[in-house]
């Protein structure tokens, strides 16, 4: 049988085109091709760090600072910083604060002792209403000007208008006086004191006890508060807080000796003027 020469070639042929391709994919499949032969690599870029988002910080309230001490630096400055405690400065600043109360001690007592005296500033320092419907007032020092004039004061007003209003002022103020219009100045007013009497003399003289009770009693809340401050001072050796007990004992028994003398002092000035 003669075969036809062009379908042999044909099937040669592809029998020659498969073997390699068959060849091809067994060597593929056994020896996988590298990856930089199949795709186009690209080139490695730097890790990038990944961003969170977290809650904004709250901003934090300064944490307050313990009180400061009356009558010496703060106890809790001391801890922290761990210097020792001037006792120095603590002692120089009780007596400063008790020197306070005694001279405003003295200042009262000069007020209290200046009522049935012939003292201008038993009026000067009373508020006279100038105005009802408003309300104004001003210190009667600084509308008029007063004057001791033998047992009695003298008060010159500044403005006629006013006049009235001083009068006034001084009847509600509870000085005991009466008031009285100068018949030769219609700016000006007489205001007789009346004589000291037994019963006014007792009566300053409590008013000077009282006064001076308020002030002991200021400073036995000083010693208490020093003793206190003073028996805080853990970090301290106790044979310095020994000294400092018994220092503070010397300096409270010098005020205390320094106030009672004004009292005393005043008490006495008062029964007898």
């Amino acid at each position: 049988m003669i075969q036809n020469p062009i379908k042999t070639h044909t099937r040669k042929t592809h029998q020659m085109l498969r073997i390699p391709i068959t060849r091809s994919l067994t060597h593929s499949l056994i020896h996988p091709i590298p990856p930089q032969f199949l795709r186009r690599s690209l080139p490695q870029l730097p890790h990038q760090k990944t961003f969170t988002t977290t809650p904004h910080p709250q901003k934090k309230s300064p944490a307050k600072s313990p009180k400061a001490h009356p009558y010496g630096e703060n106890v809790q400055d001391k801890k922290t910083h761990g210097s020792p405690f001037d006792y120095a400065a603590h002692f120089e600043s009780l007596e400063t604060q008790c020197s306070a109360h005694i001279d405003k001690l003295k200042t009262d007592i000069t007020k209290l002792r200046a009522v049935g005296r012939n003292d201008p500033s038993v009026l000067e320092s009373i508020q006279v209403v100038l105005n009802k419907s408003t309300g104004a007032s001003a210190s009667l020092r600084d509308i008029a000007h007063v004057l001791p004039k033998g047992r009695s004061l003298v008060v010159n007003v500044y403005e006629a208008a006013n006049v009235k209003h001083v009068i006034a002022a001084i009847q509600k103020a509870n000085l005991n006086v009466q008031p009285m219009p100068d018949p030769k100045n219609a700016q000006s007013i007489n205001v007789p004191l009346p004589p000291p009497t037994k019963e006014t003399r007792m009566n300053a003289a409590n008013m000077v006890g009282k006064a001076g009770e308020k002030t002991m009693a200021l400073l036995r809340l000083a010693r208490q508060d020093s003793h206190k401050l003073i028996k805080g001072l853990k970090k301290e050796r106790p044979d310095d807080i020994r000294k400092a007990d018994k220092q503070l004992e010397v300096v409270m028994k010098k005020v205390n000796a320094e106030a009672k003398k004004v009292i005393d002092d005043a008490k006495k000035g008062a029964l007898e003027n």
